[in-house]
C-alpha cells in the first residue's frame, strides 16, 4: 500500500492510479481494498502518485478513498498504519540438499 494503509502499493496505469500489492493482513487489506481497485480519490481529491502521497501522511490517519471496482465506485474508509516491516534470517541447516546449499550459497555472495 510501499502504500494504501502503508501496506500496498499503487502503480500509475494508464494515467489511473492502480493498487497493484496489498498485504491483507495490513489496514489496507482489513478495510476491503483488493489488488486491481483503481484510485479515483482520496478525501475528494485527485493524487496523481499514490506513494508520494502517502510519504506524506501519519500513521492512524484515516482517509477515505473513492475507488472503482468491477464497473462499480465506492467509497473505503481506511486507518493509516504504519509500514510493514520484514526480516528473514537465513542459517544453515544440518544436512542441506544440493538445491539448498546452492541457494545459500548464492545469497551469501
Amino acid at each position: 500500500m510501499g502504500n494504501p494503509g502503508r501496506s500496498g502499493r499503487g502503480a500509475a496505469m494508464n494515467g489511473a492510479q492502480v493498487i497493484s500489492h496489498i498485504d491483507y493482513d495490513s489496514p489496507a487489506g482489513r478495510s476491503g481494498l483488493s489488488v486491481g481497485d483503481e484510485i479515483l480519490a482520496i478525501d475528494g481529491a485527485r493524487v496523481a502518485n499514490l506513494n508520494d502521497w502517502l510519504r506524506e501522511r501519519k500513521q492512524g490517519e484515516g482517509i477515505k478513498m473513492l475507488v472503482v471496482r468491477d464497473l462499480r465506485v465506492r467509497e473505503i474508509e481506511v486507518v493509516l498504519g504504519s509500514k510493514m516491516e520484514r526480516s528473514f534470517k537465513i542459517e544453515p541447516t544440518e544436512n542441506p540438499s544440493r538445491l539448498q546449499s546452492a541457494i545459500l550459497k548464492a545469497v551469501l555472495k
